[in-house]
């Protein structure tokens, strides 16, 4: 529950020669955080972030989080209510409302809200089955004149998602804040907008401007190198996505998958990896992360030639760690970590996930698991990097990256 820093159970006897009584004695934590704090990447330049969290919020139990992170790159604010009981029941309910700008590769917006209701499945509340629904504003702040021709309009456009799907979540974690053993586990298949029946039917079940089928998996490992022993942890993460256009038009670049940066695959910069088209020429490429060209450039003629990253329909993300703690009692620790993903697929949708096509780094990072949170300082290297790539990258975080 992570409402208590320590637990003592007795078995005093009791008045009956035969039973014992069970006297459990608690020692309260604090159920609440506020923080505040500052710092400087090299790619979001400086930061600042506001953090509200309370555990048990009302008292009731409900899990209340506000928090508003703010750069050079990035606009965030998120605010989340989850109680995890729902009426004293074994069903769970939570909402979320959003907003995020992010200028990494373009200028992009996205709020919104979403309702989760679940209900759990085993005696021990390990499994859970969801219903979630999303209505969100997508788009693009400003796009380039020719890019908003790119693909007959198609690939850079805005509009309204409404989407619902089932998810489910098994969580065998010996401890759902800093993990040392056990997995986590979740999938879901989500339905934006609709299908279409015909060329000349569409069937709109959720409503919005944007029609697609998406499916995610994913999945965390832990455990201690040295048994009985968890100052040495072994960690793993995996995530596998698709997403599938429902009415035959390409799926628009807001939704497409990108991998890199600090919560992806680091030692790259910030959404920087996946396939790509260069405005010269056409020759669709063949997918996985090949570089397809069309007969569109930019209003300037005196312009190069871009490499413009769209992202793809398929993705792959694998995270290996060995976290070791170096002062357990100020939560301090040092990582290193093996990093391979991308994602994959061309504009159009064909192409499937390519291992050969996967992107590696390497790199170290210390961690602090501080008042105002777990911080994260890493330095991340790309293994064989191309020519506008570059050689290492820092970056710094607020929360866990799993």
């Amino acid at each position: 529950m992570g409402f208590f820093e320590e637990v003592r159970i007795s078995t005093p006897r009791a008045e009956e020669p035969d039973t014992l009584d069970m006297k459990v004695e608690v020692t309260e934590q604090p159920t609440g955080s506020f923080s505040v704090g500052a710092g400087f990447s090299n790619i979001e330049n400086f930061m600042l972030n506001v953090n509200i969290s309370k555990n048990n919020f009302l008292g009731l139990g409900y899990v209340m989080s506000a928090a508003a992170n703010v750069s050079s790159q990035r606009q965030q604010w998120q605010l989340q209510l989850f109680d995890p009981y729902f009426l004293d029941s074994r069903w769970t309910l939570r909402l979320d409302g959003y907003s995020i700008n992010r200028q990494f590769i373009e200028d992009e917006y996205q709020r919104g809200f979403s309702v989760s209701v679940g209900r759990y499945l085993d005696q021990r509340d390990d499994i859970r089955m969801t219903f979630d629904y999303t209505f969100e504003d997508t788009g693009l702040n400003s796009l380039d004149a020719y890019k908003e021709r790119l693909l007959g309009g198609q690939l850079y456009r805005n509009g309204l998602t409404s989407s619902g799907g089932l998810g489910l979540i098994i969580d065998k974690r010996n401890n759902r804040i800093q993990a040392t053993r056990g997995i986590f586990a979740t999938s879901s298949l989500a339905l934006s907008g609709g299908v279409r029946l015909d060329e000349e039917e569409l069937l709109n079940i959720f409503g919005g401007e944007f029609n697609f089928l998406e499916g995610k998996i994913n999945f965390r490992a832990y455990q201690p190198v040295i048994p009985q022993k968890e100052w040495l942890v072994f960690k793993y993460n995996s995530t596998l996505g698709s997403i599938w256009s429902t009415d035959g038009t390409i799926v628009p670049f807001i939704h497409r998958y990108r991998a890199g940066g600090i919560n992806s695959v680091r030692g790259y910069n910030w959404f920087s990896l996946g396939p790509s088209i260069r405005a010269a020429g056409y020759n669709p490429g063949s997918g996985g992360t090949s570089t397809s060209t069309i007969f569109v450039g930019s209003d300037d003629p005196q312009a190069a030639d871009d490499r413009l990253v769209v992202g793809g329909t398929q993705t792959w993300i694998n995270n290996f760690e060995l976290e070791a703690a170096v002062i357990p009692q100020a939560g301090i620790s040092v990582v290193t970590f093996f990093d391979a993903g991308n994602a994959f697929g061309d504009p159009w949708g064909e192409g499937a996930i390519n291992p050969a096509d996967l992107r590696f780094a390497y790199g170290m990072g210390v961690r602090w698991f501080s008042p105002m949170g777990p911080l994260r300082f890493e330095w991340g290297f790309p293994i064989n990097p191309r020519e506008d790539e570059r050689r290492a990258v820092f970056d710094f975080s607020i929360g866990s990256l799993f």
